[in-house]
């Protein structure tokens, strides 16, 4: 997940070049910031749907779903305060222009 979200091949490359990336240590990311090792909102999404599994192990349960998910990104998750910062430096007119992360 370090090289996650980077589309410019130069900067992989460049970064790469002299190491055995397989196992890159630092986060590339210009949208986000977590620790290597650390899991990302993609990770916790699947993790959540996960965890509502055992309370309906023979049909997809919506409501059980729902709520393993309302209780992951809840008011007072780091979600919502990263989306709160985000929201407060965030400036449109920035919007095209290089990426930096949010965090």
């Amino acid at each position: 997940r370090p090289v996650h979200w980077v589309y410019d091949r130069s900067v992989i490359e460049t970064t790469i070049s002299s190491s055995n990336p397989e196992f890159w240590p630092t986060n590339l990311s210009p949208f986000y910031i977590i620790p290597t090792g650390g899991r990302s909102c993609y990770n916790d999404e699947a993790l959540s749907m996960l965890r509502s599994l055992p309370k309906s192990p023979l049909i997809f349960d919506k409501k059980a779903t729902r709520e393993s998910l309302l209780r992951m990104f809840a008011p007072d998750s780091e979600y919502a305060a990263a989306l709160a910062r985000r929201l407060k430096a965030y400036d449109s007119s920035q919007r095209t222009a290089k990426r930096e992360p949010i965090e």
